[in-house]
This record gives structure tokens, C-alpha cells and sequence, in this order.
């Protein structure tokens, strides 16, 4: 990482400290073939360490590859004592040649971490980094310029900060059933939650299953019920494709 990119992501970092309030806690991990943390364990956003951050900041340097694993290993790393809900925000603009590796190592260490993922520069991974997210049930997003890092950032962090749900749990009518995202995230305002599955239809399955829909909402349980209404033996025809019939599930399942 060099040039713009470098100070689009100190730009960006500088800009996330600037928004952090005095009851969070943070650390900051910064890696190329080795990775460096600024803090031995994250520490309160006072303005001692915000001053001290920045300062670590300003003596960055771009330099060496861009070895993703074991600062995604020790960011992900949460203490028995450490209860407070864990934000990762993993900025990049390097390729990713062991994509399955790093996917596998956020799925078995994620816990109750989310993984936001913010591609900036010309050209990062924009799967890895948009699927990064996916499984680390967090969002994904990219900047371009200089110019869109305050924004990015302070829409970011606004909304990251007070999730409008939490443990979003969904119990299916059928046992086999195939769902996207597999790793539900959860609702932030201004992001709506897309989550899309099908299963097979059994003659003995009642007509209109449901799904029962159930999240943490602030302190309190919020559950809901969400009836599937069938159309069975439809037969595509192709007039009836011509009319533009789409359910979405195409988009998941083509062939």
C-alpha cells in the first residue's frame, strides 16, 4: 500500500478515532509482512489515547506485502473478561491470492465479533472483501478518493454504533434449507437485511408455511411470523416468462 492508498486509509483511521466516543474502547493493528498493534489490548477512547494514536499514525509507513492472516487472527482475538460488543473495521487495497483460508479462519473465530470490510485504492478484491463481510456478519464498503473518506467513515460509524437489531434468528418450516447469507448480520439503519433460502415442497407440508423471525431489539425480544404463501406444480411457460416473472430465487440458484 503506497501512495493515495496509504493516506486514504490514515485519513480514514484519523477520521474513525475523531468519532469515537468516551465509552468505547479501541486498538488499532497495522500489517504488511509482519503485523504491529498500537496497544498490547484495547484501551478507552480518551483523548490521551486518541492523541497517541495519531501520533503512531503519522509515523506509518508503507512497506512490505500484504499479509492478511495473522492480523485478522489477533483483531478477532477476544479476552474471557472482554464482554462489550466488537466492531472489526478491516481497510485494505491489496489482492488476496488464500481467500478460503482467511474465510475459514473469520467463520471459526468470528464469535460474537462483526467484520466490516472497506476496500479502498484502485483496485482491491472486491469478492473477498464484500464476502469478508458476508461471513463476518458485518458490511462492506469502498472508498475511491480522499474526498469520500469523512463521509464513508462518519456513515460508517454512526451506523455500526447503535445496530437497531441484534441475534437475528430464523427458524425455517422445512429441515433442509438453503440460505444466503448462511451468517445472518445484523440490521443497521439505512441497510436493509436481505436474506434469501429455499427448500423443497413436501405433499405433506401445510400450504402456507411460516417463518418464525425472532431478534434482540435494544433490551427486549422482538419476534415475529412471516407466512410463505405456495404456488405448487407451476408450470413456466414461455409466455409466462416472457411476462417477467422473477422471485428472486434466480438470482441465488441460476443454472
Amino acid at each position: 500500500m503506497g501512495g493515495v492508498a496509504i493516506r486514504q486509509a490514515k485519513q480514514s483511521l484519523v477520521t474513525a478515532l475523531d468519532l469515537l466516543s468516551r465509552n468505547d474502547s479501541f486498538n488499532i493493528i497495522a500489517f504488511d509482512d509482519e503485523t504491529e498493534s498500537l496497544f498490547s489490548l484495547s484501551r478507552t477512547a480518551n483523548s490521551k489515547n486518541i492523541i497517541q494514536a495519531k501520533h503512531w499514525l503519522s509515523n506509518l509507513e508503507a512497506g512490505g506485502g500484504t499479509n492478511m492472516y495473522p492480523a485478522i487472527a489477533q483483531s478477532l482475538q477476544q479476552s474471557t473478561s472482554e464482554n462489550n460488543y466488537r466492531q472489526v473495521i478491516f481497510i485494505t487495497d491489496g489482492s488476496v491470492g488464500n481467500e478460503d483460508e482467511l474465510f475459514t479462519l473469520i467463520e471459526g473465530n468470528l464469535g460474537n465479533t462483526r467484520l466490516h470490510t472497506i476496500g479502498i485504492g484502485s483496485a482491491p478484491n472486491g469478492y473477498f472483501m464484500s464476502q469478508a463481510a458476508k461471513v463476518g456478519r458485518g458490511t462492506y464498503r469502498y472508498i475511491g478518493s480522499l474526498n469520500e473518506v469523512n463521509e464513508q467513515m462518519t456513515q460508517l460509524l454512526s451506523q455500526i454504533s447503535q445496530p437497531l437489531m441484534q441475534n437475528i434468528n430464523l427458524i425455517w418450516p422445512a429441515e433442509k434449507v438453503e440460505v444466503f447469507p448462511q451468517s445472518i448480520p445484523d440490521l443497521y439503519s439505512g441497510q436493509p437485511l436481505l436474506i434469501s433460502a429455499r427448500w423443497p415442497i413436501d405433499d405433506k407440508e401445510q400450504k402456507n408455511p411460516v417463518i418464525k423471525v425472532s431478534g434482540q431489539l435494544a433490551a427486549t425480544l422482538w419476534q415475529e411470523q412471516v407466512v410463505v404463501p405456495q404456488i405448487i406444480n407451476q408450470k413456466k411457460t414461455k409466455s409466462s416468462a416472457n411476462r417477467g416473472i422473477d422471485n428472486g430465487v434466480a438470482q441465488w440458484w441460476a443454472r
